[in-house]
C-alpha cells in the first residue's frame, strides 16, 4: 500500500457540515456569538470612507497589537489540526463536567430567553463531554480528523466493477 502525502492537510466535508459539528464542539469553549470578532460590526463600516481604519485600533491595547502582529496566523485544515493537536481531552472534559454543574446549580431566573439559553449551554456541553469520552475510550487523536496522507492501493487490490456495456472499470 502507498500513500499520497499533501501539500497541505484537508478535512473531510462531513466533519464541518454534519450536526453537531465535531470540530466546532471542541475548537470553541464559548459560543460563536460570544466570540469578540470584526464580523459582528460587518454591517456597521462604511467602506467607501474606509472608516473602520480608524475603529481597528481601538480593539487593540499597545500590548496586545505587539502579540497580534509577532503572531503567525494560519487558515484552514492546518489552523484546525493546530488547534486539536493542542486539546487536553481530559481537562476539556473536566472543565465542561464543572461547567455544567454549575449551570446546573443556578436558580431559575424565569426569563425564558435565559433558560432557554442556558438549557441550549447544557446541551452543548453535554454534546463535548461525549464526543471527549468517545475520543478517550477509543484512543484516538482528535487531530486524526484532519488528513495530510491518502492511502493509496495497488491496482492488483482495487475492486473491478462491471457496467453496463460488459466493460470493466
Amino acid at each position: 500500500m502507498g500513500y499520497i502525502k499533501l501539500t497541505c492537510p484537508v478535512t473531510h466535508v462531513w466533519y464541518l457540515k454534519r450536526l453537531p459539528r465535531t470540530y466546532l464542539n471542541f475548537a470553541f469553549a464559548r459560543s460563536i456569538a460570544k466570540k469578540p470578532t470584526f464580523l459582528r460590526l460587518r454591517g456597521s463600516f462604511e467602506y467607501e470612507i474606509q472608516s473602520w481604519k480608524y475603529s481597528i485600533p481601538l480593539f487593540f491595547t499597545t500590548q496586545g497589537f505587539e502579540t497580534f502582529r509577532n503572531r503567525e496566523i494560519s487558515t484552514g485544515a492546518g489552523a484546525i489540526r493546530e488547534q486539536l493537536a493542542s486539546l487536553a481531552l481530559r481537562i476539556l472534559t473536566d472543565n465542561s463536567l464543572v461547567e455544567w454543574k454549575e449551570l446546573g446549580d443556578e436558580e431559575s431566573a424565569g426569563n425564558e430567553w435565559e433558560e432557554k439559553k442556558m438549557r441550549r449551554r447544557k446541551d452543548f456541553l453535554v454534546r463535548r463531554i461525549e464526543l471527549a469520552k468517545h475520543f478517550l475510550r477509543t484512543n484516538v487523536d482528535p487531530e486524526w480528523m484532519v488528513l495530510c496522507l491518502l492511502p493509496v492501493l495497488p491496482p492488483e487490490l482495487r475492486p473491478i466493477i462491471p457496467i453496463s456495456g460488459g466493460n470493466l472499470e
